[in-house]
Parts: structure tokens; C-alpha cells; sequence
């Protein structure tokens, strides 16, 4: 037997005899309760996003596992804890269907699950839910989801305006990480820096066409941004590892050639020990670089790439008092996370701390079959809150010249860089990026190599040119 109940409306109001425009984005605050073991509360008839909050109440029970993201929110626990757990989530509603939602609840058979839908209040502070449903016991013993449904006319639950709307506000942009690290001894620096062919295990995993080069020679890197804008390439995130570094000294020469060929540049900040190391490192970079014509900039704001070692290493409480610290200190800065694939509190909760954007650095450890999907929820996901989406793409990898036993993902003769940019491509997504133009260790490189010539290049350029519609 399927249970199909009609909602109860706590708090009485009109209900619209309309949907809500399917673009209109709306926010609320949700409330799990629950005393089972495990619970899941899904969606449909609307798109729905839950960022998490705060554990409200319950935090020490066992083995215990908080979901939040794109169509369902779930709490796990140890088999039979019966702790009475309280999440509070921050949810959006938006690309509703028609006049009615399915509220979907699944449980372990023992304890209860409440869901209750409060207007949102940025300090909290509701003591009247819109809308509140449990779940109780067991709805279908033969179904080991346990789910019981719940109808929700649409208009009672999606009142008020609506909080933004899904239209682009960023110019599409096809981006590529480049890596400029490499030293050569007949080259300006004077030895073997990252790679040398000699020695096991430091070499790289196809061989460059050019020759292996040093990162510091203006001719390599005037190359570098020659063969990228042939490819469609708008610029370069450069892999920087702090003030006064090889890579540093390399993003001088770099932001020179890219001043002088109308390129854009930008770093991707990869290494921090303290939250104060953040704070004047990304000054350093806004007062050093920032200001030249060839930096990447979101609506004139410096824009700066920040890697997961990063942007997960440190608490939310830190990032606030990162950018909280930037601020005060008149540096503004546009960041942009790899987190795409964070879960959990810490997942969700570096978005809400002064991020403007989301992306991901390589996609390969999930299967390229669900790669969409995967983007499409992150796209809807830094959509409701009105961030910069970008979607990565990557020709294979190959890591097992570097480590043991390593880890690859066959080219397929350019099929599976095809599949990766048709599902970024599927999300809509504000830029793509490319991983990577030049990380030989990994074999990520689409720069022209003995192996496979400069078929990357072209086959990156068709890729920009149909995503653009050229």
C-alpha cells in the first residue's frame, strides 16, 4: 500500500490556484527532527537544494552522518540509536512544476521524523511553522524504505517574493590550469625543477613536443599563450604556492607575456598553514597582481582560484574571519572553491563564508556516466545562491610514472574528453575549465606531446568553439 497525505498547513493562508514561475527561486528554512536510526526526506514536483546549517541538537549521537544537497536531506546513525537528533537547513524550492509538491519521508522503523518549513529569518527566531509533517512507525512493512508521502500545495509552501532569479550574470569564460614549475638546467633556471627524464619516478607521463622547458623562459611561456588562444582558451589559473616561490616568480613572467598577448591569468592558491597565512597571501596577490589588465576579474573584482587542500583544510569560523579580515583590510577579492565534491558540514558551510564561486578540480574518481548529473547539482546548488558555477573537463590521467601503484583514466582516443565537456556542457555552467593544459606528472595535459601531437589542442578548440556556438 502506498500512503499518498494531504499536507496539513500549520499556519493558515491562501493557497495560490497558480504554480510559482518556473525560474523563481525560493528560500525557506527546514527543520529535521528525528529519532530514528536513519532518515531521508526527498522532493518532487520542484527542484529543490538543502544547504546545512547547524545541528541544532544531537550532535554526539553515534556513528552519526548529516546529508544536504540537491532533492533530499537524510540524517544516518548507528542501527537502533534512537538519540533524538535536530538539523537546521537552509533549502531553496525553484523550477516548480505545477500547483502541487510530493514531500517523500523515509525512516527505520523505529522513532518518528519530523519536517517542518519555516519562512527564512537570516538570525532564526520563527516560532510558527508554515507547514510540519511526521512520520511515525511503520507505513509499508514490506518496503524497507519506509516512506510515507505527503501532498503540499505549492502556494502554501512558496509564499512572498522570491529571493533572486536563475539568470546569468557571469560571461562565459574557457579556462585551463597550468602549471608553471617546471626548471630546466639550460634554461633561466639552471637546473631540474619538477621533472627530470634521468631520474624514475620525477619525469612525466607523456613527453612534451618542445622539448622538456623551464617555466621561467619568456619564449615557452609566449608559446604556452600562443598555442592556448589557438585552442579557444581564454586563460590561465596558475598553480602558486605562496609569496617569493618558483611559482610566484614564474606568475610575474607569466602576467608580463599575458599583458602583452591580451591573455587572462589568475593563480590557484594551493597551500596554507593558518588562516592568517590566507589572509595575507590573497593581499599579497590583489596588491601585487590584481590590478593589471591581464588578471581575471569577476565585474572588476580580482578573481582567484583556491584548491580543496585549501578551501577544506579550514573551518567556516576561519573562512569568516578570512574574509572578514580581507575586508577590513580593503582587499577585495572574488574566490572561488574547489569544494564541489566537500559533503557534510564543512561542504556546505564554506559556501555560505564569502565564496563567489564553486567548481571542482578533476572530476575522475566519478564515473563519467553520472559526471552530469553530478554537474547539473552543483550548477542548481551555486545557482540558488547566486555564485559562479564552473564545470571541469579533463582528457584522462595518469598518475603511475609518480606514485604506486597510481591510479589512470584512459583517453580513449579523445572519447572520454568529449564526454566530460558534453557533461559540463549539459549544466549550463558560467565557465569551463580544463584540467589542465600542462600537469605532465598527472597526464592531464592537452599541451602537444611526442605521443599524441596537438590533437588535444584542436579537439579543445572544436569543444569551446560548440559550447560558445561558434
Amino acid at each position: 500500500m502506498v500512503w499518498l497525505l494531504l499536507a496539513t498547513v500549520v499556519e493558515v493562508g491562501a493557497i495560490a490556484a497558480d504554480p510559482a514561475p518556473t525560474s523563481a527561486i525560493y528560500r525557506l528554512r527546514v527543520v529535521l527532527t528525528t529519532t530514528s536510526d536513519w532518515t531521508s526526506a526527498g522532493f518532487t514536483g520542484a527542484a529543490f537544494v538543502g544547504f546545512l546549517e547547524r545541528v541544532v541538537e544531537g550532535a554526539g549521537a553515534q556513528e552519526l552522518r548529516v546529508q544536504s544537497g540537491v532533492g533530499e536531506l537524510g540524517v544516518g546513525k548507528r542501527a537502533f540509536d534512537e538519540t533524538k537528533v535536530v538539523v537546521e537547513y537552509e533549502a531553496y524550492f525553484t523550477e516548480v512544476q505545477g500547483p502541487w509538491l510530493t514531500l517523500t519521508i523515509g525512516k527505520g522503523h523505529i522513532g518518528f521524523t519530523r519536517l517542518e518549513f519555516y519562512e527564512y529569518e537570516p538570525q532564526g527566531g520563527e516560532t510558527q511553522p508554515l507547514l510540519s509533517f511526521t512520520h511515525r512507525g511503520v507505513a509499508n512493512p514490506r518496503d524497507p524504505e519506509n516512506p510515507r508521502r505527503f501532498l503540499i500545495p505549492a502556494g502554501s509552501l512558496l509564499r512572498g517574493e522570491p529571493v533572486t532569479s536563475s539568470q546569468r550574470a557571469f560571461p562565459r569564460l574557457a579556462l585551463a590550469f597550468y602549471y608553471p614549475w617546471y626548471g630546466t638546467p639550460t634554461g633561466s633556471s639552471g637546473q631540474w625543477i619538477h621533472w627530470d627524464p634521468s631520474r624514475p619516478n620525477f619525469a612525466s607521463t607523456h613527453t612534451p613536443l618542445e622539448g622538456y622547458y623551464d617555466s621561467l623562459d619568456e619564449a615557452t611561456l609566449t608559446r604556452h599563450v600562443h598555442q592556448a588562444q589557438e585552442a579557444g582558451i581564454h586563460g590561465f589559473i596558475s598553480s602558486w604556492w605562496g609569496p617569493g616561490t618558483f611559482e610566484d616568480r614564474a606568475f610575474q613572467e607569466l602576467l608580463a607575456v599575458a599583458e602583452r598577448e591580451g591573455f587572462l591569468v589568475t593563480v590557484y592558491y594551493e597551500q596554507a598553514h593558518s588562516r592568517l597565512q590566507i589572509v595575507r597571501d590573497l593581499s599579497y596577490v590583489v596588491r601585487r597582481y590584481g590590478e593589471s589588465p591581464a588578471f581575471l576579474k569577476v565585474d572588476g573584482v580580482p578573481a582567484i582560484f583556491i584548491y580543496g587542500r585549501v578551501t577544506e583544510g579550514f573551518s567556516p569560523e576561519d573562512w569568516q574571519f578570512v574574509f572578514g579580515e580581507l575586508e577590513e583590510r580593503g582587499v577585495d577579492c572574488f574566490c572561488i572553491g574547489d569544494g564541489l565534491g566537500a559533503t557534510g558540514l564543512q561542504g556546505d558551510a564554506f559556501l555560505f563564508q564569502g565564496f563567489g564561486g564553486v567548481h571542482v578540480y578533476i572530476p575522475v574518481g566519478i564515473p563519467v556516466e553520472e559526471l552530469g548529473d553530478f554537474y547539473e547539482a552543483g550548477e542548481l546548488r551555486a545557482r540558488v545562491k547566486g555564485m559562479l558555477f564552473a564545470a571541469t573537463v579533463v582528457p584522462g590521467y595518469d598518475d603511475r610514472v609518480i606514485r604506486t601503484p597510481g591510479f589512470s583514466v584512459d583517453r580513449q582516443d579523445g572519447a572520454y574528453y568529449r564526454q566530460t565537456w558534453e557533461a559540463a556542457m549539459a549544466s549550463d555552467p558560467d565557465w569551463i575549465l580544463i584540467t589542465s593544459f600542462n600537469e605532465w606528472h598527472e597526464g592531464t595535459e592537452i599541451e602537444p606531446s611526442v605521443e599524441l601531437g596537438r590533437r588535444y589542442l584542436h579537439l579543445t578548440r572544436e569543444l569551446i568553439q560548440a559550447w560558445l556556438g561558434n
